[in-house]
């Protein structure tokens, strides 16, 4: 099958891009003293910014693709112009994270810079024109079917308003649980092999593409980013997860299973929540390597759950929570493919 042979070429140029991309930028963001300190180590600071060469492999990934379903496989115009929305999208989110990790840069520099990046309460805001692609395409079908109530059709205010909640609701949310070597990699690399098989499961197989090529690219910079990483995702790779996960959810109509692969994401985003966004996942290094939780008893995150159970080293808390990925991904399958939600 033409569509199989294209997903895996696309799959391997992803992965091939991605990981010769990384190194070069891992040398370039030396050379333009573009650094994050490594929390978890002492004095310690390596190149932040991982969302451009992740994209580089996924765009270039995608042309291909497209260039084969336009030439050689029939395929519907309007999950095309879909698919460039969703391109549009990503850029725009890329973009976006690029311009908050370099304020690190404009800290270093000029001294009256006090804070990094953005606060919290304009970052929604920021993404929000990362809809607009999508609601202008009318991505996605209007009609959803919500647990225990059935088929509601949302007409004019999926695009408007479901459109743009999700898209902001899964790039923020993705962009709190982070700071741990190979953190966010892992975990976006296992939800995007989730939905892309998913997306196979149900014959979409372009849909499928966008997201093993993704996975491709993640598990790539997975390579770099891995204990002892050496270069941060940075906003611009965090936001671009959610953001993928999202808008191939859109257009390939399975917004309920990416909720589901989203689930970690979302208990994050209420246990920041009751600190008004101000607690960091960071732990506390202790002598012994190992991390202990930042705020005592109170618990802010994921993280400091783990750590509130027993203290761990680093790569010992990215490894639980992949497997609390592994996890909510499963329970994804066995809930819908069970005809259980």
């Amino acid at each position: 099958m033409i569509e199989i042979l294209v997903l895996i070429v696309s799959v391997v140029l992803a992965f091939l891009i991605t990981h010769f991309s990384t190194r070069i930028f891992i040398r370039f963001l030396r050379n333009i003293n573009v650094f994050g300190k490594d929390a978890h180590k002492k004095d310690v600071y390596i190149p932040e910014m991982g969302g451009p060469p992740v994209f580089i492999g996924i765009i270039a990934a995608m042309f291909l693709t497209i260039g084969f379903y336009v030439f050689s496989i029939h395929v519907s115009p309007n999950l095309l112009v879909s698919v460039f929305a969703a391109l549009f999208s990503i850029t725009i989110v890329l973009l976006i994270g690029i311009f908050d990790d370099l304020t690190v840069l404009i800290k270093d520099r000029v001294k009256k810079f006090k804070r990094i990046g953005f606060k919290q309460w304009v970052r929604p805001l920021l993404i929000l024109p990362a809809a607009l692609p999508l609601m202008a395409v009318s991505a996605g079908s209007t009609i959803v079917n919500i647990p225990l109530f059935g088929p509601v059709n949302f007409g004019i205010l999926y695009p408007l308003v479901a459109v743009p909640l999700m898209v902001v609701f899964a790039s923020e949310s993705v962009n709190l649980l982070g700071g741990f070597n190979g953190l966010e990699a892992g975990m976006g690399t296992i939800g995007a092999i989730s939905l892309g098989i998913f997306a196979l499961l149900r014959g979409n197989y372009l849909v499928a593409t966008l997201l093993l090529s993704f996975a491709a690219s993640l598990f790539a910079f997975l390579s770099f980013n891995w204990y002892p990483a050496k270069i941060w995702p940075g906003d611009s790779l965090t936001h671009m997860i959610g953001i993928v996960l999202i808008v191939s959810a859109i257009i390939g109509n399975f917004e309920k299973a990416a909720a589901l692969v989203l689930i970690p994401f979302v208990i994050e985003f209420f246990l920041k929540a009751r600190s008004k966004f101000k607690a960091e996942c960071f732990g506390k290094l202790r002598s012994d390597g190992k991390l202990d939780p930042p705020y005592g008893k109170k618990i802010y995150s994921w993280t400091h759950l783990l750590l509130n159970i027993r203290p761990m080293k680093e790569e010992s808390v990215t490894m639980v929570m992949m497997l609390v990925q592994i996890v909510a991904s499963g329970l994804m399958f066995v809930l819908i493919l069970g005809n259980f939600v």
